[in-house]
């Protein structure tokens, strides 16, 4: 029988073999994994830079369109007070005109003159009517007598309002016309 030194070296030996193969099996899998993760690593690194290249990108075109946006909205800005400056030029000259076609009319009532058309001769009454009084009425009718101010202000109002419904609908259809 052999001896119990003998037995034990063997199974000593053994166990060094079990050992030195199972150290080599997860030297293996260890070199194995390394690699596994570098390529992981590089797959996740060329995925991380094509994100970046596309955020970029997707960044310079917010930034163009915003740019456009911002030049459509100043321009648009622009033709609105310019349209608003008109508008107003337009409210005082109408309000001149109809000063200065009050004093007209008053100063030709004053002097007794009527058919200021060429029709009559001047300073001669109408039968039966006040001196300028059938002129009056007819150059009310080519510019209407001053509304109250209140009045003007509502027109002024309204006439913003429709320059501003006007600017937003060219807005529209050029939105249309681009689909």
């Amino acid at each position: 029988m052999p001896d119990l030194k003998s037995l034990a070296i063997y199974v000593l030996l053994a166990m060094t073999i079990l050992l030195g193969v199972a150290s080599c099996a997860s030297t293996t899998m260890l070199k194995a994994t390394r690699t596994a993760l570098a390529v992981q690593n590089n797959a996740m690194k060329a995925q991380k830079e094509e994100a970046a290249d596309r955020l970029r990108a997707l960044n310079a075109s917010v930034l163009a369109q915003q740019k456009q946006l911002d030049e459509h909205y100043l321009a648009g800005e622009k033709n609105d007070r310019t349209n608003l400056t008109k508008i107003t030029t337009l409210q005082s000259d109408l309000r001149k005109l109809r000063v200065a076609s009050q004093q007209l009319l008053d100063a030709a009532a004053a002097a007794g003159i009527t058919g200021l058309g060429g029709g009559a001769q001047q300073g001669g009454a109408s039968a039966g009517a006040v001196a300028g009084a059938e002129n009056r009425a007819e150059a009310y009718r080519l510019v209407p007598a001053a509304p109250d101010q209140e009045a003007d202000d509502d027109a002024f109002d309204a006439d913003q309002i429709n320059a501003a419904y006007a600017s937003c609908r060219a807005d529209a259809l050029k939105l249309r016309l681009k689909k």
